[in-house]
């Protein structure tokens, strides 16, 4: 078996021996083949101040085993030594007695079968003496006979530290570090002389600034300080050896259920080791052995008996060079620098040679060119890029979603929009690639289109789309639905005044589907005022009930969610009126405060709270009597969850100038800022700094591969005067992409 960095060996005199030998036969002790004389090899490391030609070995027959002497023949002191005696490992040393001054840094192993090791590191100004060392009895080991040296075992020869990267000649690079506890010399085998490097940074700590990395890999009980308790893995795992590690190729991403196949063996001695750093191991897979999709590990590995040690983390080979979809870096980058609006967002998960996990594809409409284009937005190999997906049509406000696909290949892309050309809801269907495959109408209503939201049922897999339209005066809500492999029928819900806010959810629970609108007046002469209702909708079989959900000022629009443990939950913004009294002229009252409200469904109704308050005030200009009224707002304009428990609202800021005679806006200063917030205790919630991206709005949330918010939103940090009176907060922006 290999050895890397061995000590040094001297073997007991063949004359010693034959003389030993006549000893025990006229002793009457063991005689022969009975009981031959053990081989005793001296070793000593290069630290040792005595070396292996300067120590001797004798053997004195005893019952069941023989009488050990090491002593030292040197001519002078020493302040190291680093010793093993090796022998037959039927063998086990007993009633070890040692005859040297005992030191701080000292190890005595003499519980392994075939091996007794004394290293000692005496203090300054204090030595070790020639003469006798050490005393033990050679006594034969119980049970099966142990080989001198082993692979680690368990987490003293895991690695974790796995990582696989394309390279650019079309390779799969995989590098590791070297993983073996006790090991402190990193030469291959845990022996007595890694006593050595423990010696040379005793005490010191491994967060100092002070050759951390190097203090790491010493620090064997993982307590922060190189100290004696850092002895005790060299000798838990004394002559632990690894000889090469082995490159595996899996089925699956669990190395000990998989079907593994042998890739490469990769030599101790191909290793390299940075400056006071872990030792590190490569290989490069290529050609027939490089599969996409398949997962790949190494164990350490004994050259000498074939066996393998525990497996390490598994990466997969995604073959990324030939992805369409990719991850973009982490942070907020700009998808689409035009006109867009209505953004979808769908996480992808990976997908050997198409996408990488988590990578996003957004849909939106695109202004411009005198149409809405249906668009696809994608990270790829040369960053962010789009695709018209239309078909020649325009369309308002889709929804993207990904089906499940039921085993190993893609889902199936789905987007549901309103077609303006064909003034209908409808239903598109993609590949993997965001190809078209197939489409077909779901459904209209009377008049302008104006709300759009989807679910699909997580229970039967079927689909619902809840669409409003908007009338002189009127508004109404219809509901299409389909089975899983479709066949759409539309049925109207509710019809009356203007439609605001729109919000459809199946019931995670296998309960009646819910659906929240808003409806009510916007009048924005002579001042702006808002009077609207919040309803709640619940459908059984193909009858909707609806009944209204109180709430004291005007919710506009909504968005519904679902707690882990079910509970609805939603989240709406809320107008409120204000009256401003002037001298000399008649109070005006405008619906000009914008909250958000969060409520929780209790089995019969929901509880609100305030998530946050809008502020007003105003000042006159002109002189007097005055002409002009400043007001100074802070306002929500709106707000959706991000995830249960957590919601993101868009807020604006600044001044608006009236004029007092036509009550109409001469100017505005506002800016706009988007808050994140997580619920707390007693269903209030709180500013959380989660997300750090820039303001904006029609903000669409989806969880990336960790489970965390990301998002994609049309970003604007300025609002104009006339948005906020005509209550208009969808302009359309740059396009970007948020992820943490």
């Amino acid at each position: 078996m290999a050895r890397h960095g061995r000590l040094g060996r001297l073997a007991l005199p063949s004359l010693v021996a034959a003389l030993l030998g006549v000893l025990a036969s006229c002793t009457g002790g063991p005689v022969g083949q009975a009981n031959p004389l053990p081989d005793i090899k001296l070793t000593t490391a290069a630290a040792s101040d005595w070396q292996a030609r300067e120590l001797a070995a004798s053997l004195v027959p005893a019952a069941d085993g023989w009488l050990l002497s090491i002593r030292s023949l040197a001519k002078g002191p020493a302040s190291v030594l680093l010793l093993e005696a090796e022998f037959p490992s039927q063998f086990t040393a007993t009633q070890v007695q040692r005859l040297v001054p005992q030191s701080e840094l000292d190890l005595l192993v003499s519980d392994h079968p075939g091996v007794l090791a004394l290293g000692v590191y005496m203090p300054t100004g204090r030595s070790i003496q020639p003469g006798e060392i050490l005393r033990a009895k050679l006594s034969r080991s119980n049970g099966a006979l142990r080989q001198s040296s082993k692979l680690p075992q368990g987490i003293a020869g895991e690695v974790p530290d796995l990582v696989g990267a394309e390279n650019e000649t079309g390779g799969f690079d995989l590098s590791w570090g070297y993983y073996s506890t006790g090991d402190y010399d990193q030469n291959g085998e845990v022996n007595i002389a890694d006593l050595t490097p423990i010696a040379g940074r005793f005490k010191q700590s491994t967060v100092d600034g002070d050759r951390d990395a190097l203090d790491r890999l010493l620090d064997g009980d993982g307590n922060t300080e190189i100290n004696l308790a850092d002895i005790t893995p060299i000798a838990s795992n004394f002559h632990n050896l690894v000889a090469a590690y082995r490159v595996f190729r899996a089925d699956g991403p669990d190395p000990l259920t998989a079907t593994s196949t042998l890739v490469v063996e990769i030599t101790f001695d191909s290793s390299t080791v940075p400056t006071d750093s872990r030792r590190l191991f490569s290989a490069v897979v290529q050609g027939a052995d490089l599969v996409a999709g398949t997962y790949y590990f190494v164990r350490p590995y004994d050259t000498g008996t074939g066996d393998v040690g525990p497996p390490s983390n598994v990466v997969q080979y995604m073959a990324v060079a030939a992805m369409k979809f990719r991850l973009p870096p982490p942070g907020e980058s700009i998808v689409d620098g035009g006109q867009c609006q209505n953004p979808s967002l769908v996480m992808l998960p990976g997908v050997p040679g198409l996408s990488e996990d988590g990578a996003p594809v957004l849909v939106y409409t695109s202004l411009g060119g005198g149409g809405t284009p249906l668009m696809l937005g994608y990270y790829g190999k040369d960053g962010w890029a789009s695709e018209d997906i239309s078909g020649g049509h325009n369309f308002a406000m889709p929804k993207a979603t990904l089906l499940p696909s039921g085993g190993a290949a893609p889902g199936e892309g789905m987007i549901v929009a309103y077609d303006i050309n064909g003034l209908t809801v409808v239903d598109r269907r993609f590949d993997e690639l965001w190809v078209q495959t197939s489409g077909q109408d779901v459904g209209g209503g009377s008049g302008a289109f104006s709300r759009l939201a989807f679910d699909r049922d997580p229970q039967s897999g079927g689909f619902g789309v809840a669409h409003a339209y908007t009338g002189t005066g009127t508004g109404s809500v219809q509901y299409s639905y389909a089975g899983a492999t479709g066949g759409w029928t539309t049925e109207p819900v509710w019809s009356g005044d203007m439609v605001g806010g729109l919000a459809f959810r199946f019931d995670p629970g296998g309960g009646a589907p819910w659906l929240l609108f808003t409806h009510g007046t916007f009048v924005t002469s002579p001042t702006l005022s808002i009077k609207f209702s919040l309803e709640q909708a619940r459908r059984n079989t193909s009858t909707w009930s609806i009944s209204p959900v109180p709430y004291p000022d005007s919710p506009l629009f909504v968005d519904l969610g679902f707690r882990p443990d079910g509970t609805p939950q939603l989240v709406c913004t809320a107008a409120r009126d204000y009256t401003i009294s002037i001298p000399l002229l008649d109070p005006i009252t405008i619906s000009l405060l914008f909250d958000v409200a969060t409520a929780e469904y209790g089995g019969t109704s929901w509880s609100f709270k305030r998530a946050y308050e809008s502020t007003f005030g105003f000042s006159l200009g002109g002189g007097f009597p005055p002409t002009t009224l400043v007001l100074n707002l802070d306002f929500a304009s709106e707000a959706g969850w991000a995830q249960p428990d957590e919601l993101l609202y868009s807020r604006a800021a600044g001044t608006v100038d009236i004029d007092l005679q036509t009550q109409l806006p001469t100017g505005a200063a506002l800016s706009g800022t988007s808050q994140y917030m997580q619920r707390g205790g007693s269903e209030v919630y709180g500013e959380s700094g989660y997300y750090d991206g820039s303001p904006g709005r029609a903000y669409s949330w989806a969880p990336n591969s960790q489970g965390q918010p990301t998002c994609a939103h049309v970003r604007g940090t300025s609002i104009s005067a006339q948005d906020v009176l005509n209550g208009n907060f969808a302009a359309a922006g740059e396009l970007a992409f948020w992820r943490p």
